[in-house]
């Protein structure tokens, strides 16, 4: 049985006692427990996913403006500096130019050069 269970049934059988104002003290303590319970569960959503952005923001390497994530030593990205930074999201930028090694978020529009960081990490495959 739960808490909210617990006082919904005490609230019962202060009902079939017939104390009127202990009976309303009941129904509002069974209302802030149920609120309660529902903040408790809002929290642990938030604790959750901020662990899951603790454990992203480990893994991250920031070079020439844009953010790679290593995996098995391997570097996946780039992610947009922009749109994680200020937004706190992670977008894959897209290649716009093979040439250049250019890559442009479809977000925000931030375009970022590869060369310099692919030249000196060798270990990401294009």
């Amino acid at each position: 049985m739960s808490i909210l269970d617990d006082t919904k049934n005490v609230a019962h059988l202060v009902q079939e006692a017939g104390d009127k104002d202990l009976y309303g003290k009941m129904v509002d303590l069974e209302m802030e427990v149920f609120e309660l319970v529902q903040e408790i569960e809002k929290i642990k959503k938030e604790n959750a996913e901020l662990h899951d952005q603790l454990k992203i923001k480990e893994k991250l390497k920031f070079e020439f403006n844009s953010y790679w994530i290593e995996k098995n030593g391997r570097f996946e990205g780039p992610f947009c500096s922009k749109c994680y930074d200020v937004n706190h999201i992670l977008v894959r930028m897209h290649l716009i130019d093979r040439a250049t090694e250019s890559f442009k978020c479809p977000n925000c529009a931030t375009i970022c050069r590869r060369k310099d960081f692919y030249q000196k990490v060798p270990l990401y495959d294009l």
